[in-house]
């Protein structure tokens, strides 16, 4: 038997494009940042796209933030710093450390636009900026900007790469980095060390809630 992780964003690349722009510089990172935000009643292909409510943030993201990071620093349970807390947890902001790599997380649900955005400072302070709010983006630096994947639409989509390996790995007994389920333990522990500080902030936030009021936060649960 064979167990893999849906990390499906090692699948797209225009990652792959956005990295070797970087290492063909010869550039070492000194800050990664990531935005990651849906649109409120977003429609993609056709179906409006729906969460469990239920469900945290960062639980719901943490995964895919974690398999892109892997493709530039290793994955491990860092240490959460400046925990900023916002609309009851629907948009939430934090650092993650990994010895002098400064990683900058941005969350948030119900916004105005779709938002997914990688930014990678160097240490000769040079900006390198994949925009992927709409596959297959964009890439910026030097006030340059092209297409991060010119062949985006004549390739196979992610989704259909990733169970072709998987069903490649089944079948001739292979192993595949792609699907790799330690990212997906490294994700889950980070998720563990951000649940105690949301659960924390989110209980300081809803003593601050009376019955006057609870119209006005009540969406903001979520």
């Amino acid at each position: 038997s064979f167990l893999g992780a849906s990390n499906i964003f090692l699948y797209n690349d225009y990652f792959i494009n956005f990295k070797k722009v970087i290492e063909n510089d010869s550039e070492i990172y000194k800050s990664i940042e990531l935005t990651w935000f849906d649109k409120q009643n977003e429609i993609r292909n056709g179906q409006l796209k729906t969460y469990d409510p239920t469900v945290p943030i960062h639980i719901d993201c943490m995964h895919h933030i974690c398999s892109i990071l892997s493709l530039f620093t290793k994955i491990k349970v860092f240490n959460i710093e400046d925990f900023n807390f916002k609309k009851g947890g629907s948009h939430i902001q934090f650092k993650i450390k990994n010895k002098n790599l400064v990683i900058k997380v941005n969350l948030a649900r119900n916004k105005k636009i779709r938002s997914r955005i990688l930014k990678i400072i160097t240490k000769t302070n040079k900006v390198y900026v994949l925009n992927f709010s709409k596959e297959p983006g964009f890439i910026k630096f030097n006030e340059k900007k092209f297409i991060s994947d010119p062949d985006w639409i004549l390739k196979k989509k992610p989704l259909q790469k990733m169970l072709e390996n998987f069903f490649d790995v089944v079948i001739s007994n292979k192993n595949s980095k792609k699907l790799n389920f330690q990212i997906s333990l490294d994700s889950a522990k980070i998720c563990n060390n951000i649940d105690k500080i949301y659960k924390l902030k989110q209980y300081d936030w809803s003593k601050k809630i009376n019955k006057t009021n609870i119209k006005k936060y009540s969406k903001e649960f979520k």
